[in-house]
């Protein structure tokens, strides 16, 4: 059972609450963003995932344009095709009134179908989410089941992210990778704590921070810091977002016969159940000779577009360990629903195209996974066109009972351990 979501960004905030206490009723969630820009490429993909869907809900604010009265007319043409069984129900946003008046106004197909008032107070109104939750499951004669797991809104901060390292270093020398979390007004702090680190500089320092990430407070992020030719201690550190600035420190070790020149790395920040959520590359020159310089800043990366590898035996805990990460990446968008297209003659044309567009694949791994030629097919793709690196593995048993791909695991089999062990419950 799937449903679509319509809305518009601005309502965004709300609908996520409506989405996360929905879940457990109304299964997988496809939430699509009404957008003025109309390309073919966003109606194609807003297609693909309404077909897959038994259930559309649009919903209805003053913040609707007129993109919206196109869409809702391409929803109605769907809802009318000979032998779909799409039900659809428009919740209505306040100020009603404003909302009201889109509707009857542009909207006319729509106005008929079945409608919630959502009388949510503000976008953070949790109450009002969660009856428009179960609203939506009455009417549908869906048995409502309870959510108990939502985080408060009002422990959510918008937390930006940057990696801090120097540009050089000599052979033989070791030196830090930072890597900081922080709020928008905490940024001249985080410059000064940096500049703290390199006192005798004279160079001004540019932060470019990236994000934000909707974090809960509370939350523990695993941050990993690799490179193929130096040793970095420790492999992983652990930030707790308290609302504070904080940091994770890596210490670097230059090997003495190391070439000289350019070296690469990657910082990479995960989801305690196992998931990749960012991402930066950094570049640091090897050379004989180094002046004392500023660290360089990196922004990082957010991950928005996943692609989900798995095996139909593992859905249901695929789904779980989704739906849980939500918490800390409410706006990303997970491609699921892979199981229910493979059976069709273009997928694995279309595989071409789909991985490569994403900024991340999920590969769950398992038995099933393994003996699944679709998932090896799956993960062949994302190693041809985007490499390794690409390809974040999601155990779902430990590597040493079944163990990853060689192609995939001669570098980082440790990898693969550190994940699945961090993505288990302490009691194991």
């Amino acid at each position: 059972m799937t449903t679509f979501f319509s809305y518009a960004s601005a309502d965004a905030e709300f609908v996520h609450l409506v989405r996360v206490f929905a879940q457990p009723s109304l299964g997988e969630i496809f939430a699509f963003q009404q957008s003025p820009d109309g390309s073919k490429d966003i109606w194609e993909k807003m297609i693909e995932n309404l077909k897959a869907s038994d259930y559309l809900v649009i919903f209805v604010s003053a913040q609707c344009n007129n993109y919206l009265q196109w869409e809702v007319m391409r929803f109605f043409e769907r809802i009318h095709e000979p032998g779909t069984t799409l039900k659809a129900i428009v919740v209505v946003m306040e100020p009603k009134e404003s909302a009201l008046l889109f509707l009857t106004g542009g909207m006319s197909p729509a106005a008929d179908w079945p409608r919630i008032d959502a009388k949510q107070k503000d976008s953070k109104d949790e109450k009002a989410a969660e009856k428009v939750a179960i609203e939506i499951a009455k009417k549908w004669g869906l048995r409502w089941k309870p959510f108990d797991g939502l985080p408060l809104l009002s422990r959510i901060d918008n937390v930006h992210y940057l990696v801090s390292c120097p540009s050089s270093v000599q052979f033989g020398s070791k030196f830090l990778v930072d890597v900081w979390a922080h709020l928008e007004q905490q940024r001249a702090e985080v410059e000064r704590q940096v500049q703290l680190s390199n006192p005798k500089s004279e160079i001004p320092l540019v932060i470019r921070p990236k994000g934000p990430f909707k974090i809960e407070r509370g939350t523990k992020l695993f941050v990993c810091v690799k490179f193929q030719d130096f040793q970095v201690e420790p492999s992983e550190e652990v930030i707790l977002w308290d609302g504070e600035i904080t940091n994770a420190s890596f210490s670097v070790d230059v090997p003495l016969d190391i070439a000289l020149g350019k070296k690469t790395g990657l910082v990479t920040i995960h989801w305690v159940g196992g998931f990749q959520i960012a991402r930066v590359p950094i570049q640091i020159l090897v050379a004989e000779k180094v002046d004392r310089t500023i660290p360089m800043t990196h922004p990082v990366q957010q991950i928005h577009k996943a692609f989900a590898s798995y095996a139909s035996a593992d859905r249901d805990e695929v789904l779980g360990r989704i739906q849980g990460m939500q918490k800390i990446a409410p706006n990303l968008d997970v491609f699921l629903d892979v199981v229910k297209f493979r059976s069709g003659e273009d997928w694995e044309r279309k595989l071409w195209q789909v991985i490569p567009e994403s900024d991340v694949l999920y590969l769950f791994w398992s038995a099933a996974a393994k003996a699944s030629p679709w998932v090896e097919k799956e993960w062949r793709c994302a190693l041809s066109t985007r490499g390794e690196e690409f390809i974040d593995p999601v155990p779902l048993v430990s590597p040493e009972e079944v163990p990853p791909p060689e192609e995939l695991s001669k570098k980082h089999f440790n990898d693969w351990v550190l994940v699945y062990r961090r993505g288990r419950p302490k009691a194991d």
